[in-house]
Order: structure tokens, then sequence, then C-alpha cells
């Protein structure tokens, strides 16, 4: 019995940890000419658990002075249907296409404000953000240089709505005039506790289940009207 009591102990001190304790990940990333860095560090249980996912060098192909990607896509090709269906329209059509539309609005809606909650106990740190950009033409590197500055304040204007972002990011745009230049480095930190985590996870599924109930109960009403 002692035993049993024990492992129980154990069992419900080590939920209480993994629960109040943080998720913390690390985001490196560095593009300098074709040099292109990437690397995430996650840790977990106060460094207990550690996993480092690293993107090797990125390099592109150049044929004929042309540079090309290469894109690896899955490709669905669909089915030719022949004939045709003619179907009546009548005014509980158009209700039932209105109600339709309304709850997915509200299904949208409401998992947006999961989401938005959860970001909420997101906290970002130490953003620091510098790029160095530049052509031989001045005009249009000034131009490019006020294009990035608009892009890093829409990107961190989102971040500091939705999360907690502390301290004040560090932002940098250069520019480097008469000869081309790209580069640009980027890292932060972002934390959440375990528990937000999981709570997240679980309104998320149970809003799934809910829009697929939904979506079953339309299926069967719709086949009853049907025949």
């Amino acid at each position: 019995m002692n035993v049993v009591f024990i492992i129980l102990l154990v069992l419900i001190a080590f939920f209480i940890l993994v629960w109040f304790t943080n998720i913390t990940i690390e985001v490196h990333l560095r593009h300098q000419h074709k040099d292109d860095f990437y690397q995430i560090k996650c840790k977990a249980l106060f460094g207990l658990i550690r996993y480092t996912y690293e993107i090797p060098e990125a390099t592109l192909n150049e044929d004929d002075g042309e540079t090309k990607l290469k894109i690896k896509q899955t490709e669905s090709i669909n089915n030719n249907k022949k004939g045709s269906k003619q179907e009546s329209i009548s005014v509980e059509n158009v209700t039932d296409l209105f109600h339709r539309v309304e709850e997915v609005i509200q299904d949208i809606v409401s998992f947006h404000e999961i989401v938005r909650r959860f970001l909420r106990k997101v906290h970002v740190r130490n953003l620091e953000w510098e790029t160095e950009i530049g052509v031989r033409d001045a005009a249009i590197t000034g131009v490019l240089s006020g294009v990035c500055w608009g892009i890093k304040g829409s990107i961190v204007g989102l971040l500091v709505e939705y999360m907690n972002v502390h301290p004040e990011p560090k932002l940098a745009v250069t520019p480097i005039f008469n000869k081309p230049a790209s580069y640009t480095s980027f890292q932060c930190m972002v934390s959440v506790q375990n528990g937000h985590a999981i709570l997240t996870g679980i309104a998320m599924l149970s809003h799934r289940r809910s829009i697929i109930r939904k979506k079953e109960k339309f299926k069967n009403e719709h086949k009853e009207v049907s025949s």
C-alpha cells in the first residue's frame, strides 16, 4: 500500500512539474548571399529534454546564367466527369445555405479565439532582426530599405499585438550603396507554459469534434429531406 501511495505521489509531482514548466524554442535564421542557416532548438523540463533541428545549407542551381530553384510538388489529377446534373433552387435550399455559411463563420471565429487566447500566453524574448541590403543603383537601394522597414514593422506589430514581446525588439536595416548586398539575421526565444499548451490542444480537439458533429448532423438532415 505504501508503494502504491509513493508511486501515486511521484506521478502527481511529475504531472505538476510538467504542467507548470515551460517549453522554450530558440530560433536562429541567417541568410548571406547563398549561405543560408536555419536552426531551431527546443527545450523542456529545465533542459532535460532537448531537441535541435538544423536545416542544411541551401544552394541554388545556376544553369545558363539563370538561377533555378527546384521545388517538389505533389500533383493531383481530377477525374473528368461526363454528363450534367440539374437541381432546383428553392427557398429552403437558400435558407440552408445561409445557415451553413453562418455556422462556418462562427466556427472560424471561435477557432480564432482559441488561438488568440493561447498566443496571449506566449512570450517572445530577445527578438533581434538585422538586415543589410543593397544594389548598384542607390535610388533602388533606398526604396528596398524602406520596404524592408515596412515589412519588419508589420510583422513585429502583429507579434506585439498577439503575443507578449519583451524586451523591445531590436530591428536594423542598413542600406549598402553602389554594390550588391544581401544579408539578414533573425533570432528570438519563444516560451509557453506546458499547461497552457495542453489546455489549448484539448480546446482545439473539442472544437474540431463539434464541427464534425455539425457536419454529420447537416448531412443526415439533408438526406432525410431528400428522401
